[in-house]
């Protein structure tokens, strides 16, 4: 484990209400230019899409499956993609493209999943983990796209479920965090093989509320969430390529929000308190 720095560069303040209250939802973009979708708002699953400006939110075009997305957002504010999620009463393979208007289907995953890990970009996608078939069991497939279709990729080294973070810029360069029977391991994923990097988080962390679900693999931020699991924290933790370390709180403990962005400019939105919450909170970087 390494010692525990408090990075200040750094600071999380309160944005705009999210238009409802939600939990579970996903996004993609930096604060002056994000898009959260999806979701649940007790007692309906959620299909509506919203843009933020930094200043307020515009409601955009709808998905065309209601479902929890479970922080899996993919892409930006002009080219985003959903894949997986729980819709109704069963998980689903159904995986759908936005363009900054409107949501299309696309081609479904190979194998259907909620509470997965994924992120990257519209055309080089990865997905994995999750609970899935049999019986909704925790599995380790994953699987990679590459704006058209998605292809079965290397296994997670175990079945994992449970709100892994995800941080990466594609199929080759991707970090999933929180893995491992603690909760703290971060392990990478380069197109071909895992590799457990040995850097852990300060606590382990699951189910986070917000950060950086565009990070790169050298700069990832997570903020809220389970840490460790049942209780629902604030905390935040910042990664620099070479260890964790603790970094300012999110006003509003939470988890099961929408991330949003990179380590400069990201945002934490909705998630539970454990009622289900709007609050929207922006962090910038130096």
């Amino acid at each position: 484990n390494v010692t525990a720095n408090t990075i200040t560069a750094g600071a999380w303040s309160s944005g705009a209400n999210y238009p409802v209250t939600i939990q579970d939802a996903a996004g993609a973009g930096p604060v002056t230019a994000s898009v959260v979708w999806g979701g649940y708002d007790g007692p309906a699953y959620d299909n509506e899409t919203f843009e933020y400006d930094g200043t307020s939110w515009t409601e955009s075009g709808n998905m065309n499956t209601a479902r929890a997305c479970y922080q899996c957002g993919t892409g930006s504010q002009t080219a985003a993609l959903q894949a997986g999620g729980y819709a109704t009463t069963a998980h689903t393979a159904a995986s759908e493209e936005y363009n900054g208007t409107s949501w299309s289907e696309g081609n479904d995953l190979n194998n259907e999943r909620y509470n997965g890990t994924g992120g990257g970009i519209q055309t080089s996608a990865l997905m994995c983990g999750g609970n899935g078939n049999p019986g909704n069991s925790a599995i380790a497939n994953n699987e990679s796209y590459n704006g058209t279709s998605w292809s079965n990729e290397t296994a997670l080294p175990e079945a994992k479920a449970g709100g892994k973070h995800y941080s990466g810029t594609g199929e080759t360069a991707s970090l999933i965090i929180g893995f491992g029977p603690a909760n703290n391991d971060t392990i990478s994923y380069d197109g071909s093989s895992w590799t457990d990097l040995g850097h852990h988080l300060v606590e382990g962390k699951t189910t986070g509320a917000g950060g950086s679900q565009q990070g790169t693999t050298t700069a990832a931020l997570i903020a809220g969430g389970f840490n460790p699991s049942p209780a629902i924290t604030a905390a935040s933790q910042i990664y620099n390529g070479t260890a964790w370390a603790t970094a300012p709180n999110i006003a509003t403990p939470r988890r099961g929000g929408a991330a949003s962005g990179t380590v400069a400019s990201c945002l934490a939105v909705g998630g539970e308190q454990p009622a289900q919450s709007n609050h929207t909170e922006e962090f910038i970087g130096e």
